[in-house]
């Protein structure tokens, strides 16, 4: 009677999955699976699927001499879950002279993550500025969560900076103009 074993190797988003049957009497035939439940097809090699729309691979193998296998099943890993912190919209400080505010970490907040893997699930953050400093407008921060089956997750949080600081004007000194004696001119362009 056949042996059927299912294994997965995750790939950031997705799963690989491979299908194996040993029979030492007559030999394996065919495999069959079935993706949560749905009629069995034949195996014909690894296959992707997405965790998030699969939770169950289950197989069984027929041998040469009409012998069936029972049937195995493989848990899919869920990709983990992740929650980035609130978007921000701030403004610039009155008279602020880069152009930019600065948002410390602590102000930016924290994302939360979690997976049903069995070890723990790690958070990368990138896309914030050099200094923390947020130049007008907006800027997209990525969180990534990679749980310890090598699923991974994102979240987006954006910061919004907006220019409060209102414009100055320097005028020049003071222009003296002298018109000629003899001239009828109530004015003069100046330029």
């Amino acid at each position: 009677m056949p042996a059927v074993s299912i294994a997965g190797e995750p790939q950031q988003t997705r799963v690989l999955v491979t299908i194996s049957a040993q029979d030492d009497g007559s030999g394996v035939k065919t495999i069959y699976y079935s993706s949560d439940q749905t009629r069995y097809q034949q195996y014909t090699g690894p296959f992707m699927i997405d965790p998030s729309q699969v939770a169950t691979i289950a197989a069984f193998a027929d041998d040469n001499a009409a012998n069936r296998s029972v049937a195995v099943s493989y848990a899919v890993p869920r990709v983990p879950s992740i929650t980035g912190p609130a978007n921000l919209t701030l403004n610039t400080a009155p008279n602020e002279i880069n152009c930019g505010t600065v948002v410390a970490d602590n102000s930016l907040g924290d994302p939360t993550a979690s997976s049903d893997s069995a070890g723990t699930v790690t958070i990368i953050r990138t896309g914030v500025p050099p200094g923390n400093l947020f130049p007008v407008g907006t800027t997209s921060i990525v969180y990534t969560a990679t749980d310890s089956d090598g699923l991974i997750a994102t979240a987006t949080q954006t910061v919004t900076v907006v220019d409060r600081t209102p414009p100055t004007v320097i005028c020049p000194g003071a222009v003296v103009v002298l018109l000629p004696i003899s001239s009828a001119a109530s004015s003069m362009a100046v330029s």
